[in-house]
């Protein structure tokens, strides 16, 4: 899961604004290399127990003075504005939106990013292959655990792809894990 959520990590630059949009516990964060930490990040979080493990990884790591970070405990609605982040990253999140949430939430993560900006994409997907029944039901029970421990609403996996297209996203890289269950993909915005 780790290797999705950070394939693209190392072309973050230096100067860069970033934006993670539900970071979980922070192992993202331990991804960004030490010669090219960015300028900013951005860290969306809505579980307190997640943010607090995050810190701990940010403290853990050298970071250059130059760098800030603002720890940001709240839901996709934080993401308001145009032309702000460099990257954007979302790792496992988009998932968790319903069709009619995920398009409003895509589109302001969308209009948040700035043109030719890159937006690190992993989540989990099943692949049109002969096991494909069988990650099908792994999906199925992996909904249903969510929806009973976290009370996550969504029930099938989103259509991302369709609404990168829809917005021009040009893929640079796409990448299969775990069993071909998990994808990460680098977008850039055309």
């Amino acid at each position: 899961i780790l290797h999705a959520a950070t394939l693209g990590m190392d072309d973050v630059r230096e100067g860069d604004k970033v934006l993670i949009l539900g970071g979980g516990s922070g192992k993202v964060l331990a991804a960004f290399r030490q010669e090219n930490f960015p300028k900013e990040v951005v860290y969306v979080e809505p579980s307190a127990e997640m943010m607090a493990n995050a810190k701990e990884v940010w403290a853990s790591k050298d970071i250059p003075t130059s760098t800030n970070i603002q720890w940001v405990l709240e839901t996709d609605q934080f993401i308001q504005g145009e032309n702000i982040y460099d990257v954007l990253i979302t790792p496992f999140v988009l998932d968790l939106f319903p069709a009619e949430k995920l398009a409003e939430v895509f589109s302001r993560l969308h209009h948040a990013l700035k043109a030719g900006g890159t937006w690190l994409y992993a989540d989990f997907f099943i692949k049109e292959d002969s096991f494909r029944l069988i990650r099908l039901l792994l999906v199925k029970f992996m909904y249903t655990f969510f929806r009973l421990i976290c009370g996550v609403k969504n029930q099938n996996l989103a259509e991302t792809s369709i609404l990168f297209d829809k917005h021009g996203y040009q893929l640079l890289q796409r990448k299969e894990f775990s069993s071909a269950m998990i994808e990460g993909i680098i977008y850039r915005m055309s």
